[in-house]
């Protein structure tokens, strides 16, 4: 484990944990709950407590947890501890009256509390002594009008596939390219192929700052519709079973799982196509020129990258406030990254038929026709 990749998973808790929010409202909520009002009133203890357990669910089911072990493998963090199990079975326990409910969420929140304070400091004062040995130290700066975008390859038959590789990253070179002439009238500047490390590759590239919107909202949409898909299979096993063999539910099932795999490719085309149009209006020099060809390139990419785990991050931007409000959509990639945690999570329930389908569908790795 290099150095480079501790300070990005100390970078991983400082964004879930401490830039959300979450280690304030933790703070937060063992003054409130003290206060006498708020004692006595089940109904907003309640609230509270669901509040904290929602926050801390997803934080459970992302990438953090993992991150956190490697980070302290010797000494328990607040992703360890028994506090979220306790929070769980007390929201759960339908017959606690309002003082025991009280007692123990004080003590499960200032535990919580503790122990994040605790890895916090811990955490930033390896981050401060690993920057002193850090090879990256000097920070990546973007141009005025540019942003710099990471494309991290994380898919196995990629990164350890030399001809795969190289053709993955020809045919991004190729997708910004197009993608940047039906939403903006400048050209891009070819990606760089900057690092490989942990497991994984960095794709570094240079992109105009409002093509850079773009392609997160352009990828925000392909996520949520891939979500859909996954969080869908994970329920449907169930209600299958129920269908007790009729076929016409069984198709009916069928016909939903296809609408639902085709909607990834569909969403995105869609999106596509709504900002060439909407930046036309503002920008003449677009290039209109075989549209349909272009859209399919882009889409395709992007549906076979999201179905393979492959993300994309914000490493450098002009600051927000000096910015368009528009360019606040620069503040995606967390959420991003947290929707790409939940598909990782959820692709290990599917069943090998349904990995079969999704390479069949999505895969153009081995597609000697395609670029």
């Amino acid at each position: 484990m290099n150095i480079e990749s501790l300070l990005e998973k100390i970078d991983l808790f400082d964004d879930a944990v401490v830039e959300s929010g979450f280690m304030r409202d933790v703070k937060e909520y063992v003054t409130t709950i003290g206060q006498p009002d708020t004692q006595s009133n089940l109904a907003a203890l309640k609230d509270i407590a669901n509040k904290v357990f929602e926050k801390f669910e997803q934080i459970k089911e992302s990438e953090l947890p993992e991150a956190m072990d490697i980070l302290s493998p010797t000494e328990e963090t607040f992703t360890d501890i028994d506090t979220f199990d306790e929070l769980k079975a007390l929201i759960e326990d339908p017959d606690i009256d309002t003082s025991t409910f009280y007692s123990k969420l004080n003590e499960i929140l200032t535990k919580l509390r503790d122990q994040i304070k605790t890895d916090s400091e811990k955490f930033e004062e390896l981050k401060t002594t690993l920057s002193i040995y850090s090879k990256t130290e000097v920070e990546r700066t973007a141009e005025a009008g540019k942003a710099i975008l990471s494309i991290v390859l994380k898919d196995v038959d990629t990164i350890t596939n030399l001809k795969r590789f190289a053709k993955t990253v020809a045919r991004w070179n190729e997708a910004l390219y197009l993608y940047h002439q039906l939403v903006n009238g400048e050209s891009p500047k070819d990606i760089e192929l900057l690092e490989v490390q942990n497991g994984s590759i960095d794709i570094v590239f240079n992109l105009d700052l409002k093509v850079s919107v773009d392609l997160v909202q352009l990828l925000d949409v392909g996520l949520k519709a891939f979500l859909a898909y996954l969080v869908y299979k994970s329920k449907i096993h169930e209600i299958v079973a129920g269908f007790a063999g009729n076929a016409k539910l069984i198709a009916n099932e069928k016909k939903q799982e296809e609408l639902l795999l085709n909607n990834v490719y569909e969403s995105l085309d869609k999106t596509i196509r709504e900002q060439h149009k909407d930046r036309k209006r503002t920008d003449k020099k677009i290039n209109s020129e075989s549209i349909d060809v272009k859209v399919k390139k882009v889409t395709s990419l992007l549906a076979e990258q999201i179905i393979k785990g492959n993300e994309v991050k914000l490493l450098a931007a002009p600051k927000i406030e000096e910015a368009d409000e528009e360019m606040a959509d620069l503040e995606k990639p967390r959420e991003l990254r947290e929707k790409n945690a939940r598909i990782r999570k959820l692709q290990k329930e599917l069943t090998s038929d349904d990995i079969k389908l999704l390479k069949e569908k999505f895969d153009l790795s081995d597609d000697e026709n395609v670029l």
